[in-house]
């Protein structure tokens, strides 16, 4: 069969010999680039995403990767009214999470393999410890015959998501089912109490990944200040209560996505990093903007990052670590989030969109 025959080139040919043996086969000429990282399965090459910069901020200019028009337009000139403006950062690192869930006979099986869990603690994480993996920290919750365990861990400068699935996995088959001191009925690797590539109060509140808090006070650009502040409660607060949104922010998913194709960074994170409040107080007529990201899940190594562009990306933007990459992106979000705000005050929204999208 012909699926066959496509899994089965990568076994007789180099990867860049059946990239193009695949192209044939499935009769394809679109002028995709040729990916010299073939780090996904059935490759045929790679598609050319717009990229624009924005800045600079901290002596660099940023990348973002997107098709909608105004987007780079919009985060320039929110940089533009930070520049020159001490902006505050305090990041967290809560460490990347994985739960895997077992069920019992009953709620007592249930309580007994608790304690058994919590006095297992050491050797855990003796096999679960890797030469770039460290567990920090094993919660655990019960939900009547079912008991979930929160694997939290280090995971140095890579994302962590493979290695921490990796390391359970083998937690798992290496100790705890052959340990337990009672039935375990069924189990699964993953369930959603990690929660990965989701959004959850629990990891708004225990945290996963960075938590980054990032402030600027800037003089006030000749706006109203009472519409100022109406903007803000009619969209922020009473708008974001009455949809039942979890966070408040104005477009920070927007710009989360453009910087991870930028970066190489995993889009499927994008909804649980994106899961950020946007503040804005009035201090001696100027503008104090926050902006707190509960869960922003990035990684410096391994993964997309390889791809020879997102290096150059890295070396143009100076970034040397995970911890400086989250920073960035903070301080980025945040001046867009300036902008969209200062152009629902401005009532100059949809002018910027229409005049923008018609640059063709």
């Amino acid at each position: 069969m012909a699926d066959q025959k496509i899994y089965e080139l990568e076994d007789a040919m180099t990867p860049i010999e059946a990239l193009k043996k695949r192209r044939d086969m499935i009769d394809f000429s679109g002028d995709l680039v040729d990916m010299n990282y073939l780090g996904i399965e059935n490759g045929i090459g790679a598609l050319p995403y717009p990229v624009g910069i924005a800045g600079p901020i901290d002596d660099v200019y940023v990348p973002l990767a997107t098709t909608e028009s105004a987007l780079v337009a919009s985060v320039n000139r929110g940089l533009k009214y930070m520049s020159g403006y001490e902006v505050d950062l305090e990041i967290e690192d809560n460490g990347i999470t994985r739960a895997p869930a077992f069920k019992f006979e009953t709620e007592d099986d249930a309580i007994k393999f608790i304690e058994f869990i919590e006095c297992s603690y050491d050797e855990i994480k003796a096999v679960f410890d890797s030469g770039h993996l460290t567990m920090t920290d094993l919660q655990v919750v019960q939900g009547g015959v079912h008991v979930y365990l929160r694997f939290i861990a280090d995971s140095s400068e890579a994302m962590g998501m493979n290695m921490i699935t990796i390391a359970v996995d083998r937690v798992l088959n290496e100790f705890i089912i052959s340990k337990s001191p009672v039935e375990i009925v069924d189990f699964v690797l993953s369930s959603n109490y990690c929660s990965d590539k989701k959004v959850s109060m629990l990891n708004i509140e225990s945290g996963r990944g960075y938590k980054v808090s990032v402030s600027v006070r800037v003089p006030n650009p000749g706006l109203d200040l009472d519409r100022v502040k109406n903007v803000y409660e009619m969209k922020y607060v009473i708008g974001s209560k009455l949809a039942g949104c979890v966070t408040s922010n104005g477009h920070v998913s927007n710009i989360i996505a453009a910087l991870f194709l930028a970066f190489g960074q995993d889009l499927g994170h994008v909804p649980d990093s994106s899961q950020a409040e946007f503040g804005l107080d009035i201090v001696e007529d100027d503008l104090v903007f926050t902006l707190e990201i509960h869960n922003l899940i990035v990684g410096y190594k391994g993964g997309g990052t390889d791809q020879n562009y997102v290096q150059q990306f890295f070396q143009f933007c100076k970034i040397g670590s995970k911890s400086e990459l989250a920073e960035l992106i903070a301080k980025v979000c945040l001046a867009g989030e300036i902008s969209l705000f200062i152009s629902l005050v401005e009532g100059t929204l949809a002018e910027s969109h229409d005049r923008l999208r018609n640059r063709k």
